[in-house]
């Protein structure tokens, strides 16, 4: 099953994922079809360039009715792996994996990935955190 995710259009090119599949390609306008260009061992959601780098979210399939028997599971089976939830930087001139980042953590979806040029160190502040109750002030509710 075709499931598109994360479209973006960058240089004249429609770059997706066919998530069901944990494919990473390119929309080829004159055919009116998908090509795959990485295989990634996840469900993926979020795209981001940098470059020619494409960064690609992957989340863990869920287990349920919706996202079960999907054609990623048996690719996964196929090829002796497990998926993974993470990030993968691809060369979207070849396809190749650059580098990757997993997760191994109670995290197991991502929604959405971006790129932020000339950021070298980001954080964010979570909301359970001693920094939070630092910088962000509610005011009682009276209702």
């Amino acid at each position: 099953m075709f499931i598109p995710h994360s479209l973006r259009w960058r240089d004249g090119w429609l770059w997706l994922h066919n998530s069901g599949e944990g494919q990473f390609g390119y929309v080829d306008m004159d055919k009116g079809a998908f090509v795959p260009a990485a295989f990634c061992p996840g469900y993926l959601r979020g795209l981001a360039f940098m470059r020619e780098i494409a960064v690609v979210g992957m989340s863990l399939p869920r287990d349920n009715k919706t996202f079960s028997g999907l054609k990623l599971d048996e690719e996964l089976a196929e090829r002796k792996m497990t998926p993974r939830t993470g990030l993968y930087f691809i060369d979207a001139r070849n396809g190749s994996i650059v580098h990757s980042m997993n997760f191994e953590c109670i995290l197991t979806e991502l929604y959405d990935v971006c790129v932020r040029p000339g950021i070298r160190q980001s954080a964010a502040i979570g909301p359970a955190s001693e920094e939070i109750r630092r910088t962000v002030k509610v005011a009682d509710f009276e209702g």
